[in-house]
């Protein structure tokens, strides 16, 4: 019998598969109060796109736990690229990026960005 909850489960593994196969090697965290709307950054990501030096990236914008608004985890896949140039490029003040780290354990980093990944509960989106 499909469900509701397999069909889930389905969407967020295949979610998984194809950010393994991606060559990310950054992972970011982007919080800040003035976050109140999960698509507040979709304009600034289209434009963050067009940088020379991003190759791809994805993004999943999540609740805070004390629904005070949103934050979000970004992989990068770029070169040269600094948490103050991150910054830059989004229009946000560098110290709104508290994580900003090379990725080490690729399968761990995507199963926590992916992890709230039920109906709607956050947005997500990849370029």
């Amino acid at each position: 019998m499909y469900n509701s909850y397999n069909k889930v489960r389905e969407i967020r593994k295949n979610w998984r598969l194809f950010l393994y196969k991606q060559d990310y090697n950054h992972a970011v965290t982007i919080q800040a109060p003035y976050i109140k709307n999960p698509y507040m950054f979709e304009g600034r990501f289209k434009k963050f796109q067009e940088l020379d030096r991003v190759i791809s990236y994805f993004y999943s914008v999540e609740r805070n736990a004390d629904l005070s608004g949103y934050h979000v985890h970004l992989l990068i896949n770029a070169y040269g690229l600094t948490r103050a140039s991150l910054g830059f490029a989004l229009d946000i003040k560098w110290k709104d990026i508290p994580y900003y780290k090379p990725i080490k354990k690729p399968i761990q980093v995507r199963n926590y960005v992916t992890k709230y990944m039920i109906h709607d509960r956050i947005h997500y989106n990849v370029y």
